[in-house]
């Protein structure tokens, strides 16, 4: 009546002792209404609690009440739920990653969820690309091109502990980012919106890849005016900046485009590389 107690999960079941009559037996009993229990997760075969109060009052920040797949609600006039209990966590923010399309690549399976509790449904299964360019999906072995744009989708399942966020109807409304894009979640046919959902994205035309790198340039020489003219050896590729590439480590000073090289002192060279539009690096 006067204890405390939070429960973060595990599986709670009962079984009567002789005498006692099963409507006596819970899996969670909460005898007084003074008791400081805090309900955080956890799997209940029946719970009992004090009549005058509602269960909820119990439940943990963002958490739920439910019986498989469908939400629980309790008023202040039930003492006992006679059903298997789940208390999952809401999830009201997901942040996913999967590998962008790069020209000679194959498409990435497997999704990274660095913010809520959930993972790939079905695996790699639920995972899947198509090619928006030329109007197909991509098999496994199939490698990007150059030029195309690609869509993945991704169906993804609330962990057992945790459940989606969704509006009345079903429908997952939960904050949902894919690769750092602001993305909608759907409901997917045949499967709760509080367990599965369904996010997809639309990438830019797919890269080339630059594999080589050339980069020539006049090195010091005693009396001779510092050069900033590098010589590239693609038009993939340009110099970003050219100021401050010279550095004379012997006086501790960047060079400026007229001041000359002096015999016996060491230089260090820096240029900063852009790719030119649709091309990466490796």
């Amino acid at each position: 009546d006067k204890g405390t107690a939070v429960i973060n999960g595990g599986e709670f079941r009962y079984d009567c002792i002789s005498g006692v009559t099963d409507t006596d037996c819970a899996g969670l009993y909460i005898k007084g209404s003074t008791a400081k229990v805090t309900l955080n997760g956890g799997y209940f075969n029946k719970i009992q609690f004090p009549g005058s109060v509602s269960l909820t009052r119990y439940l943990g920040s963002g958490c739920q009440l439910y019986n498989g797949d469908s939400p629980l609600s309790t008023g202040s006039n039930t003492a006992r739920i006679n059903a298997n209990v789940q208390v999952r966590r809401t999830i009201t923010k997901l942040t996913a990653h999967i590998n962008t399309p790069e020209a000679g690549r194959t498409p990435d399976y497997q999704v990274y969820v660095t913010t809520g509790e959930a993972t790939a449904f079905g695996g790699s299964s639920g995972i899947s690309w198509y090619d928006i360019t030329s109007g197909k999906t991509l098999s496994a072995s199939d490698s990007f091109q150059a030029g195309h744009r690609y869509r993945v989708t991704v169906k993804l399942e609330a962990n057992a502990s945790a459940v989606f966020q969704t509006n009345s109807s079903g429908t997952p409304t939960l904050t949902t980012t894919l690769n750092g894009y602001t993305v909608t979640p759907k409901k997917v046919s045949g499967q709760s919106g509080g367990r599965v959902l369904e996010i997809s994205y639309d990438f830019a035309a797919c890269p080339n890849v630059i594999n080589h790198l050339e980069v020539s340039i006049s090195p010091p020489f005693a009396g001779r005016t510092v050069s900033a003219n590098a010589v590239l050896g693609s038009n993939t590729y340009r110099v970003f900046d050219y100021e401050d590439i010279w550095y004379d480590k012997t006086t501790g000073k960047f060079l400026s485009s007229t001041d000359k090289f002096v015999e016996g002192h060491h230089y260090t060279l820096e240029i900063w590389i852009k790719a030119a539009s649709g091309y990466v690096f490796n």
